[in-house]
């Protein structure tokens, strides 16, 4: 075999050899160096451009005014949640003090309590409740599933010359009583009169209760205690807020004023221990000087149920102060209706113009329906569990050392001593 031939290549020539360098990307040197000096150019020319620019003359300072200060306290202000647009107790400003007046009403609640146990005009009824399954809690109860089932109730009903019945448990402690609608042209008057105002409230100011609760509206003028997410003290819910002239012009009816001293007057003689303990809370320096108690000189809080197809099904209110009570006020055009209390297998007859008062967070409660064509609603008054809370620590919840929240947690066991026997009737 004959051996291969082997061709040999030219050299490359030296234009094949230049390439573009990687770092600038030129060709050569002399492309680099022009593009070099063209920069150089027209960093000089605008150089020169910015020097002959005049400088500015110094922006004189706006006077200080009373609405620029306003201004600059908006910018510095942190946004507020929609929580704290509510209104502080401290920018309510009331034109009256309403305890004035009430200085002898416990020693007056508790004359009135044993005169009428003597002249029979209230009685007295014992009841499947027992209290003391209750004396170990402090704060809130648990929710239950509880059906609206009156088997085997024991039904109370106002008899004879009787206007206020009473209820105890079985170690008879007294925890409910309800009174009926006083028989008097002025009480009538003022009876009619708050059924028109509840009537002409806003609806702006309420809203509509949960489908199985009847179609009516309710109007809530609550005082809620410290919220720590973002309120630096008791407040007022947004509703009376948005609604405040219209909703104080109500509360300061006299027909309005005139129930909210009856009611009041009335807690007096059912309940004088926790009436005083509640106007003890309202009198405070939290809430006296500010008027916030708002159906004083007892009860913080309203919840007015128009007049309509209003009924309820078992309930607690678990927002109530614990070991306190709650008065409900029913009025309207009806025939018949029961408020029935499930711990305590009771059904208590329940006609208009009557009040109740009974430990709403203790007790299920609910009432019968009315009758076709009928109308019905309610007002209750209340007291937060907050609202206690805020006073019993002192103004300060957040923060609050341990040993402080564990002398009120204390005093919340020891306030169930407010449930008393009834006075001897002999």
């Amino acid at each position: 075999m004959a051996p291969r031939k082997i061709t040999k290549l030219p050299p490359p020539s030296s234009s094949s050899t230049r390439r573009p360098t990687r770092s600038t990307g030129f060709t050569n040197d002399a492309e680099r160096r022009k593009v070099e000096k063209q920069v150089k150019t027209d960093l000089s020319e605008l150089k020169k451009a910015l020097n002959a620019i005049p400088t500015p003359k110094a922006l004189a300072p706006k006077p200080l005014t009373l609405e620029l200060v306003k201004e600059i306290a908006k910018m510095d202000a942190p946004k507020r949640t929609r929580k704290q647009s509510k209104l502080l107790v401290k920018q309510y400003t009331p034109k009256s003090d309403h305890y004035i007046g009430w200085e002898h009403a416990v020693h007056q609640g508790n004359l009135k309590l044993k005169q009428k146990l003597q002249d029979h005009s209230a009685r007295v009824v014992a009841t499947q409740l027992d209290l003391k399954d209750f004396f170990s809690k402090e704060y809130q109860l648990p929710k239950a599933n509880v059906q609206p089932d009156t088997t085997g109730f024991q039904s109370v009903t106002f008899d004879g010359q009787e206007d206020t019945i009473h209820l105890v448990d079985k170690n008879g402690l007294h925890y409910a009583s309800v009174i009926k609608k006083p028989d008097s042209p002025k009480f009538e008057e003022m009876y009619q009169e708050f059924r028109r105002l509840q009537a002409d409230l806003p609806k702006s100011a309420g809203a509509p209760v949960e489908s199985l609760r009847g179609d009516f509206f309710t109007f809530h003028l609550m005082l809620s205690g410290q919220d720590t997410a973002c309120m630096d003290g008791p407040y007022f819910n947004l509703k009376f807020v948005k609604n405040y002239r219209t909703m104080i012009k109500f509360l300061r009816n006299k027909h309005v004023t005139a129930l909210r001293e009856y009611c009041n007057t009335r807690f007096f003689e059912c309940f004088p221990s926790h009436a005083s303990h509640y106007m003890d809370t309202g009198s405070s320096e939290h809430y006296r000087p500010h008027g916030a108690f708002l159906w004083a000189p007892c009860f913080p809080s309203l919840a007015i149920n128009q007049e309509g197809q209003a009924y309820s099904l078992p309930h607690r209110d678990r927002r109530d102060y614990l070991q306190g009570l709650a008065g409900v006020f029913s009025y309207g055009d009806y025939t018949k209706l029961q408020i029935s209390f499930t711990e305590a297998k009771v059904s208590l007859d329940f006609p208009p113009g009557a009040l109740c008062f009974f430990p709403s967070h203790v007790l299920h409660h609910f009432n019968s329906p009315i009758l076709p064509g009928e109308t019905r609603g309610s007002m209750t008054m209340f007291m937060s569990s907050d609202v206690v809370k805020w006073n019993g620590l002192g103004g300060k919840v957040a923060n609050t050392p341990e040993a402080q929240q564990a002398a009120y947690r204390q005093r919340c066991i020891d306030a169930w001593q407010l449930f008393q026997p009834l006075p001897d009737s002999d």
